[in-house]
């Protein structure tokens, strides 16, 4: 309901008076809606709830890629509450083999330059490759066929568009607990972690590579029905 990254205080003073002149709000997630009421004091009457939707697949849809390597996907722009820094740092501890692919830009200058750092020391280096770009729309599924899990290791959140984007090719997430992740994360789809726990990131994800037919695409896209757009 605040931005990312944004304090209470003087901004929770202003949001709440910005969210008392609408008629209506809309959100996407019951916890967005119990805190407008809770922090906000927005009369329940005047939120709508509305959750993420899923734009159906074309029925020209490529196949899922079977990788000789367990292709791990963190997508989308690159900011520092998105938490980047943890994945590369739990992959330190990870005793299994893996690819990691990042796709997505990074505006900030100082923040390209430390995750660059980071990769180029990384003693998986040559598993690690990085897209610092715009994806257009007609790459996006390519990028997720290709992709064994999609990890998102935000530091906060309210909700996000890549967990839907999983759902929809059938990808399995593992994802810290924050925010309203747990809502859509469930056992058959994939896995939550300790948020800022390198450690519990590592352990997951190894558990996740070991077990990587555990996971039903068939079963992931089924689920995604629920929140499918006409």
């Amino acid at each position: 309901v605040l931005p990312n990254g944004v304090k209470k205080g003087v901004m929770l003073t202003l949001f709440k008076y910005t969210y008392s002149i609408p008629d209506y709000l809309v959100v996407h997630t019951k916890k967005m809606y119990q805190q407008l009421i809770d922090d906000f004091d927005v009369p329940a009457e005047k939120i709508r709830l509305m959750e993420h939707g899923i734009e159906p697949l074309a029925e020209t849809s490529y196949p899922r890629k079977e990788n000789d390597v367990f292709n791990i996907l963190f997508f989308g722009y690159i900011t520092e509450y998105k938490g980047l820094d943890l994945l590369l740092d739990a992959l330190l501890y990870s005793r299994e083999q893996y690819q990691l692919t990042i796709v997505g830009r990074c505006n900030s200058k100082k923040l390209k330059e430390r995750i660059a750092q980071q990769i180029s020391a990384h003693p998986a280096r040559k598993s690690i490759f990085w897209r610092d770009d715009y994806i257009a729309e007609e790459e996006v599924s390519h990028v997720f066929y290709g992709a064994d899990m999609v990890v998102l290791p935000y530091r906060n959140i309210y909700q996000s568009g890549v967990l839907f984007q999983a759902l929809r090719y059938g990808v399995p997430k593992l994802a810290s607990d924050v925010g309203s992740f747990s809502e859509y994360v469930h056992p058959e789809l994939g896995k939550l972690f300790k948020s800022g726990d390198a450690n519990d990131l590592a352990q997951k994800l190894d558990e996740m590579i070991k077990t990587r037919g555990l996971f039903s695409s068939i079963t992931i896209q089924e689920y995604a029905k629920n929140y499918s757009w006409p």
